[in-house]
């Protein structure tokens, strides 16, 4: 467990240089080897750290100052932004049933248990799953880095006297209670540079016997390679029919080169995403040690119907998500 005050301490440190890091935009454009997304960027100790390429070179930019009140996350999810386009979990109905089913599921198991049904929605977005725990009578605090996504999440749910918005701009959760009975993550590991620290961090506010879910966030790439070329192919395929072809064509052309640049939104914002997705077995193992019971749930994705049609036929596997319950009974 990670209860004592000098391990929690070091926790914080850790994803608050992480979050840090990303709300300052980045200073460098990383060469990364070709084929092998995220090679510039290995953990060590639950620390990123960049290592040198022999492929390439890290080319320095001019210093920029760093301003947290305009991150990364909320540089990109502006006011006009619709969180459903792209994002296939929200945009196709069979599969958002799926999931949401599995959190009706987790809510009325913590119900049977006559635990207070207190939830924090970390990166909540404009509500997508926020909307089901308010109906099944849940108190819900939706927390995001964008001004404007907490700005809609009030628009929506104000009213509601169980809901509470937070804007967390450093994304540290450091004003955030620590008795919540589920915490989860939808589509929200894969933008944190350093996830397995942030979510150590955010596990601290659960309660004794509470729930973790995670969702929506891409299989390690390396582990599933099949899965994730089919995936990209019908990817390519959807981009085609989002308009500004050239940007995209550019954007891929020096992906496909082995260059990110950490000063450009689209390269920063979904960062394992264009890197090298999540390392499920290691989330899976964090939430083996910490709870009762852990569950590894795998699926497929994709923005394209017919990808995603096509891929649940073929019984692909491409994202995934924990369950863990019984926090505080596992094997740490």
């Amino acid at each position: 467990m990670y209860r004592r005050a000098g391990e929690l301490h070091q926790i914080n440190v850790m994803c608050e240089q992480s979050l840090l890091r990303l709300a300052a935009g980045g200073q460098t454009v990383r060469r990364i080897t070709p084929g092998r997304p995220g090679s510039c960027c290995r953990r060590s100790s639950g620390t990123a750290r960049c290592v040198p390429q022999a492929s390439g070179r890290s080319v320095a930019l001019p210093k920029r100052g760093i301003k947290l009140a305009t991150n990364i996350q909320e540089k990109y999810y502006l006011p006009h932004i619709d969180y459903r386009r792209g994002s296939p979990h929200l945009s196709h109905p069979g599969l958002y049933d799926r999931l949401i089913e599995v959190l009706r599921g987790m809510i009325q198991e913590l119900a049977d248990q006559r635990m207070p049904l207190r939830v924090l929605d970390v990166g909540a977005g404009h509500g997508g799953f926020t909307e089901l725990a308010l109906a099944m009578g849940c108190e819900v605090t939706a927390v995001d880095m964008s001004r404007p996504s907490v700005d809609e999440l009030r628009r929506r749910f104000g009213t509601n006297p169980k809901f509470h918005a937070v804007y967390d701009p450093d994304g540290t959760l450091r004003d955030m209670d620590d008795d919540y009975s589920l915490i989860m993550f939808v589509s929200v590991l894969h933008h944190i540079p350093d996830y397995m620290s942030c979510l150590k961090m955010a596990c601290q506010r659960i309660a004794s016997g509470g729930s973790l879910l995670t969702l929506q966030d891409p299989l390690l790439y390396s582990r599933h390679k099949t899965a994730h070329r089919v995936d990209q192919a019908a990817y390519l395929a959807w981009r085609l029919g989002q308009g500004n072809l050239s940007r995209g064509m550019k954007t891929r052309l020096r992906r496909i080169r082995g260059i990110l640049d950490e000063t450009d939104p689209g390269d920063m914002v979904e960062y394992h995403v264009i890197r090298d997705g999540v390392d499920e077995e290691e989330v899976l193992s964090f939430a083996t040690m910490e709870f009762a019971e852990a569950s590894l749930l795998t699926y497929w994705s994709n923005q394209l119907r017919l990808g995603q049609r096509l891929g649940d036929q073929l019984g692909l596997r491409d994202y995934f998500g924990i369950i863990a319950k019984g926090y505080g009974s596992g094997l740490a």
